[in-house]
């Protein structure tokens, strides 16, 4: 099924957006400068329906050198500047 398709360019990087909401998400993650711990209980693990070695989540595929404090900031950046865009759009 057809649908937009967000591109976000930033530090070399490219992130894909599929929707708002995730570009909200990461919004979210990178705004932190400190991320929350990634540990989860065994039980979450069969909610994903994957072995606990087989699924990562989408924050635990990205550069870390993304995190780092002048790129994350530059990240936060345009990343809002894209919701900004898009919420024109709808």
């Amino acid at each position: 099924m057809p649908h937009e398709v967000i591109f976000v360019e930033v530090c070399s990087f490219t992130f894909r957006f599929d929707s708002q909401e995730q570009i909200e998400e990461a919004v979210t993650f990178y705004e932190q400068k400190l991320p929350a711990s990634s540990r989860e209980p065994e039980s979450v693990y069969s909610l994903r329906g994957y072995d606990r070695g087989e699924s990562e989540r989408w924050f635990e595929t990205l550069p870390l050198f993304l995190r780092e404090e002048p790129k994350r900031q530059k990240v936060v950046k345009a990343l809002r500047e894209a919701l900004a865009l898009t919420a024109k759009r709808h």
